[in-house]
């Protein structure tokens, strides 16, 4: 990947460049890729499903063999939400207004305001289909007008593996995705969750430590090499010393200075971005996925998954241990720390970048001219060439 501009004090015009790239990346989520949509327990046989991801309605039910399907979630009719209808008969699902009713693959099959004579369903009535695939119990979609990659391109790798336990949490946040994947390796860290339970007990490095971004995953993703470890205490000019009390440097050495001794530098976590929008973290004993899924411009659903591996008895006492504790003292207590952050920024004003933005640099030219733009090519290369060889024979 290509180095981004390096953003000085005094680059007025490069900073605008790389502020100005916020207005270009789509505000809805980038398309081209599979996104989780919603947990598969939630769609049953008699009602719909419906919801929104990057800004499209979609409803989902279920077909006749069981399989969930996705449509777009406008009647053909008059245009109400067929998530509102009913699925009365396999494989099928019902508006609620006139009773047009689509099969699995969106053809209109009855009108029952009309009785069984309609010629509706004898007029190639349809709404667009989407192409949904279930895996270990979550609901994919793929969001794009391209040729889909294969689910295994785009899922976190933890899926595709069965010796992988893996638990789901979803919240909802009424925040924009853009600022959501920025906020996720910027180095932040230390001072906003510096008094998160997380934070308490198990230190989150010091601040001042220089974070450099480079390529992983051929492109897709961005993770940080770390510099040295400055003092947990540093002098600010002008202000004195920062954090101002040592006591809690004191408290992670008494009670968790022998359980870090016993990992090595190797098994120590690292960061990770990856697109369209994961965030993952990677433990000594196990994997912290966080996927911000757009829903429009304002709300973005996050998927929170923690994946273990490992023998059944230690897997057993994760299980135990993120029910009781990790759930909520990351996806919660810790997480809703950059929620509240990200809810009051404002995305569109001003910036004045500096050296700890050169992963968000880094990150927004991945979008524009990096992987990004690889990816929405070659998905929708396959639909170009049929067009031009349709051109060719009229």
């Amino acid at each position: 990947m290509a180095t981004a501009p390096q953003v000085k004090e005094d680059d007025r015009e490069t900073q605008s460049v790389v502020s100005g790239w916020r207005d270009e990346i789509p505000a809805t989520g980038l398309r081209e890729y599979w996104y989780p949509a919603l947990l598969a327990r939630r769609v049953g046989r008699r009602r719909p499903v419906g919801l929104r991801i990057l800004g499209e309605d979609v409803v989902f039910f279920r077909d006749q063999a069981g399989n969930v399907v996705g449509l777009k979630d406008l009647c053909a009719h008059r245009g109400s939400k067929i998530s509102r209808g009913v699925c009365h008969f396999p494989g099928t699902v019902t508006c609620a207004y006139h009773g047009w009713t689509y099969d699995a693959e969106g053809r209109c099959v009855a009108a029952f305001v009309e009785g069984p004579e309609s010629h509706i369903p004898n007029t190639n009535v349809r709404i667009p289909a989407k192409k949904v695939r279930e895996l270990r119990g979550i609901v994919w979609i793929w969001m794009g007008d391209g040729e889909p990659v294969p689910l295994e391109e785009d899922v976190p790798e933890e899926f595709v593996d069965p010796e992988t336990t893996i638990f789901t949490h979803i919240r909802l946040w009424p925040i924009n995705w853009r600022p959501l994947i920025e906020n996720a390796i910027d180095g932040h860290a230390p001072y906003v969750h510096r008094n998160s339970i997380l934070g308490m007990l198990y230190g989150l490095g010091a601040l001042g430590q220089k974070l450099t971004p480079t390529s992983t995953r051929g492109g897709k993703g961005l993770s940080l090499l770390k510099g040295p470890l400055p003092p947990y205490q540093q002098d600010y000019p002008g202000l004195g010393r920062f954090p101002k009390h040592y006591r809690r440097r004191f408290w992670i050495r008494l009670f968790f200075l022998a359980r870090w001794r016993k990992l090595s530098p190797a098994k120590m976590y690292t960061q990770e971005i990856v697109l369209p929008g994961i965030t993952r973290i990677t433990y000594p004993k196990h994997m912290y996925i966080r996927w911000g899924v757009p829903v429009d411009e304002g709300s973005v659903r996050n998927f929170y998954w923690h994946a273990v591996r490992g023998a059944k008895l230690p897997r057993l006492w994760f299980a135990l241990c993120y029910y009781l504790f990790r759930r909520w003292a990351m996806n919660m207590n810790f997480s809703e720390q950059d929620r509240k952050i990200i809810e009051t920024q404002n995305y569109t004003a001003s910036e004045k970048l500096s050296w700890t933005d050169a992963v968000v640099i880094h990150w927004r030219k991945l979008v524009l001219q990096g992987y990004h733009v690889e990816r929405v090519e070659r998905t929708r290369q396959p639909a170009k060439e049929k067009e031009t060889k349709l051109s060719e024979h009229v």
